[in-house]
């Protein structure tokens, strides 16, 4: 225990006070022994919104008795529960009586409804029937024939608008299944002012019995240059005829005018053309070569009259042509003449030489068109020419293993498809039937696709 001693001291007028403490020896009391141990929880019980007295709730069933229970899922009876917000409780006795703390939850009492029963299925669709404006009763339309079916879709019908007064209208349609059942009725506008009768066709035309030609100056109906009609039939489809120019035109753009006579006379079809005049050169050949990664091209001639100059002309698609190099020419020889240009850093893939010989009057020809194919360090695929006439050639990276080569059209349809020698590396497709215009090649490698466009001429 504790006492409290004070102790006063009076010095020089100055009154101090001293408290202190004096400690007195007291034994300590003994720790409490353990608790018990737990005893198994034997009672769940729970009650909804109100506590009743321990021992009077609903009862849980189901668990086995233990000191620690978890993960028990039990049912609860919501049976005359009303809907909406509600608390349920729960507590717990043990085996030695004591109930535990309660512990409640909010839940919400909402009734969810069953799902319904399947419908039955869908009866065929035995009866269509329309009408314009007004709605009959059902059954009182004008009926459309059908085969019985549970989905119609894409039937097209004629509907008889004779006597229906011109203006917007409405037309009605609905269906009946063979259970009875009539279907809602659909509705769409249409316009019927701009309903006319289709004409009666016109008579047959008369067999074409005149056909002309002229070329710059129409000379008038009748005048030109007469052209025999096949067979006398009048029938001049795929009709060719050859027209006999030489010495009669001057080099240059010339127009020729086509026409022909039923009753009265056609338009006059027009097409532009080009005559040259004739140079005098003798071409013995034309070549090229691969020389170190260069091309040469090589020529000769036979003869030479008045020539000016050879121009060497590279192309790599085998249309657009543009001048690499020059060359004077003999101007005139009777001999055999050769001559030689080299085409340093040649393109990689396909390419295409022409000559072009210029005489001194300005005049020119072209040489037949070389082609020539540089593989060395080919990383890609090129195809060649394009646009192309007749034959397509793919060439193709050393290594590469092209197994199909197939065209489509330009709306996707598949036109050609050619296995392909996947040991080879220039591999040539012959398109000359093809029609012109854009078309798509797709290329099937062995793990790979490629699809490249190309134009037909």
């Amino acid at each position: 225990m504790f006492r409290r001693i004070q102790y006063y001291v009076i010095a020089a007028g100055i009154g101090i006070c001293f408290t202190g403490l004096r400690l007195m020896a007291q034994t300590p009391p003994d720790y409490p022994p353990a608790p018990p141990s737990p005893g198994n929880i034997n009672n769940i019980e729970y009650f909804f919104d109100s506590k009743p007295n321990f021992g009077s709730g609903s009862a849980l069933t189901g668990f086995t008795p233990a000191v620690n229970i978890n993960s028990f899922n039990g049912t609860v009876n919501l049976t005359g529960l009303q809907p909406g917000l509600h608390r349920i409780y729960f507590r717990s006795q043990n085996a030695g009586g004591i109930w535990s703390h309660t512990n409640y939850a909010f839940f919400d009492n909402y009734n969810l409804p069953l799902y319904p029963s399947a419908p039955p299925s869908a009866g065929n669709i035995i009866a269509l029937e329309y009408f314009i404006d007004s709605k009959p009763e059902f059954g009182s339309g004008t009926p459309i024939l059908v085969s019985p079916s549970v989905d119609i879709a894409g039937l097209a019908v004629n509907i008889n608008v004779t006597g229906l007064v011109q203006g917007p209208h409405r037309i009605y349609l609905r269906s009946k299944d063979i259970n009875g059942k009539w279907s809602i009725t659909n509705f769409s506008l249409f316009d019927n002012s701009s309903a006319t009768p289709y004409p009666s066709a016109p008579s047959a035309a008369p067999p074409i019995g005149n056909m002309e030609y002229f070329i710059d100056t129409d000379p008038g109906f009748g005048n030109a240059t007469p052209i025999s009609v096949p067979g006398n039939t009048g029938d001049i489809n795929s009709y060719s005829i050859n027209l006999a120019l030489s010495g009669s035109l001057t080099a240059g753009t010339h127009y020729l005018y086509v026409r022909t006579k039923q009753n009265p006379w056609s338009m006059s079809n027009v097409v532009s053309f080009s005559a040259n005049i004739s140079l005098p050169v003798s071409w013995l050949y034309v070549k090229a070569m691969l020389n170190n990664n260069n091309g040469v091209i090589s020529w000769g001639t036979a003869s030479e009259q008045n020539t000016n100059l050879f121009e060497v002309e590279h192309s790599i698609d085998g249309s657009s042509f543009v001048r690499i190099g020059i060359q004077p020419a003999a101007g005139n020889s009777s001999t055999a003449l050769y001559y030689s240009f080299t085409h340093i850093a040649l393109p990689q893939g396909m390419n295409y030489y022409r000559i072009k010989q210029i005489d001194n009057d300005g005049n020119y020809k072209y040489s037949p068109v070389v082609s020539l194919l540089n593989r060395n360090g080919l990383r890609q695929t090129i195809i060649a020419p394009n646009p192309v006439g007749d034959m397509l050639h793919i060439i193709e990276p050393v290594q590469t293993k092209l197994l199909t080569a197939e065209v489509y059209n330009s709306v996707g349809a598949l036109l050609m498809q050619e296995n392909i020698n996947s040991n080879v590396q220039v591999h040539s497709l012959q398109v000359s039937k093809l029609p012109a215009g854009l078309y798509r090649l797709r290329l099937q490698y062995e793990h790979d696709v490629k699809t490249i466009s190309f134009v037909k001429q």
